[in-house]
C-alpha cells in the first residue's frame, strides 16, 4: 500500500498545469494556500495566494493592488488636507492674503466688545503706494530751471512750468 501511495505521488511531480500548495499551517485558524502553474517537475509559476481564517477563503492581493490602495489612500488625506488648508485662505484687494480660522472667529465673538480705531490705510496699501509713487518718479523725475542772478530756486517746479510763466509774464 505504501509503495502505491509513493508512486501516486512520483506521478504528481511528474504533471505539469494547475495546482494548488498548501505553504503554511497553522492549525486549526490559519492557512495559506498557493495556486501556481506547473511548467516542468522543477519550475512553477505562483498565479494567486489564498488564506483561510476560521474557515473563511480570501484571496490575497497582489503586490500592484497593495501599492494602488496604500498611494490612493495618501493622495486623498493629502488632497483631503489641502483642501481644508484652502478654506481658511482669504484675499481681498486692500488687504492681500490672510488666513480666517473658525476658532479665531469664536474667539472674537467672546471677547469684549471694543471699538477698533480704523486705520487710514494697511501696510499692503501702503507698500502699494510707495511703489506706484517710485516708479512714476523715476519715470518722471523733477526738474529744476536756473533762476537769474539773485532769485531763489524753486524747488519740485517742472521746467514746463516754469518756461510758461516765463512765456506769459
Amino acid at each position: 500500500m505504501r509503495n502505491r501511495k509513493h508512486l501516486f505521488l512520483c506521478h504528481f511531480s511528474q504533471m505539469v498545469g494547475v495546482e494548488y500548495i498548501l505553504l503554511h499551517a497553522q492549525e486549526p485558524i490559519l492557512y495559506i494556500i498557493r495556486k501556481q502553474q506547473r511548467q516542468s517537475p522543477t519550475q512553477d509559476i505562483p498565479l494567486a495566494d489564498y488564506y483561510i481564517i476560521a474557515g473563511v477563503v480570501y484571496q490575497a492581493p497582489d503586490l500592484g493592488t497593495v501599492i494602488s490602495s496604500r498611494a490612493l489612500s495618501a493622495v486623498h488625506g493629502i488632497q483631503s488636507a489641502f483642501d481644508e488648508a484652502m478654506s481658511y485662505c482669504r484675499y481681498h484687494p486692500s488687504k492681500g492674503y490672510w488666513w480666517h480660522f473658525k476658532d479665531q472667529e469664536e474667539r472674537e465673538k467672546n471677547k469684549p466688545k471694543t471699538k477698533k480705531k480704523e486705520e487710514a490705510s494697511s501696510l499692503f496699501q501702503r507698500h502699494r503706494v510707495d511703489t506706484l509713487l517710485l516708479d512714476l518718479r523715476s519715470k518722471f523725475p523733477p526738474t529744476f530751471y536756473q533762476p537769474k542772478p539773485g532769485e531763489k530756486p524753486i524747488p519740485g517746479m517742472n521746467l514746463n512750468i516754469a518756461v510758461y510763466t516765463q512765456i506769459t509774464k
